[in-house]
């Protein structure tokens, strides 16, 4: 159910972020994930035994919407901690990939796995891991030069993010206080959901 509430709650936020709207496709993905919540949670069930089904369902969508946006708040918070430090961890891999190369004693290949912000097509801003396999000292420095290279680009990126994580987390407090254009959409879908439940 972590996944569904997680899936509602970032489409109430996009709803959000929208006005009160979402798209043909998103509106799409919200009724399949509120769908495989009335299956995860009998909506059927209550369909048959309550003589107002969607004002008990659409207490169950308050409810994922509540477990998702604490469980993003969470992920969000996450996400900044590992972003502040992220520039000082790859100076930690340019000095350690430089001390290698200077030991004389390296025994190689040697796995080096590192995180930058990169721009991902589809997704938008993303955290993305490295791992690269040094087989002498010269490639060590070669890495280091090239880690050294990508910073300034990646501390632009680190920073564009670090925004967008700052606006999700206003969102998900604007979220909390206000739902109801959520709600309203979601009724819709849930009253849908329901006329088609066996």
């Amino acid at each position: 159910m972590h996944a569904i509430a997680r899936e509602v709650t970032t489409l109430a936020l996009v709803c959000v972020k929208q006005g009160g709207r979402l798209n043909v496709h998103q509106r799409e993905g919200l009724r399949r994930a509120l769908a495989r919540a009335g299956e995860e949670l009998g909506w059927a069930v209550t369909v048959a035994s309550r003589e107002d089904p969607v004002a008990v369902v659409m207490k169950n969508v308050t409810g994922l919407v509540d477990s998702g946006t604490i469980h993003l708040e969470r992920a969000v918070a996450d996400e900044l901690a590992e972003k502040k430090q992220e520039e000082d961890r790859l100076r930690d891999v340019v000095e350690t990939l430089q001390a290698l190369a200077e030991d004389s004693a390296a025994t190689y290949p040697v796995e080096i796995s590192y995180s930058h912000t990169a721009r991902d097509g589809s997704r938008g801003l993303v955290t993305k891991t490295e791992t690269i396999s040094v087989a002498d000292a010269d490639e060590a420095l070669a890495v280091a030069s090239t880690i050294e290279k990508g910073m300034g680009r990646w501390v632009k990126l680190r920073a564009q993010m670090l925004d967008e994580l700052k606006q999700k987390q206003t969102r998900l407090g604007e979220l909390k206080d206000d739902v109801s254009e959520f709600f309203e959409l979601s009724r819709g879908l849930v009253g849908d959901i329901l006329v088609t439940l066996p």
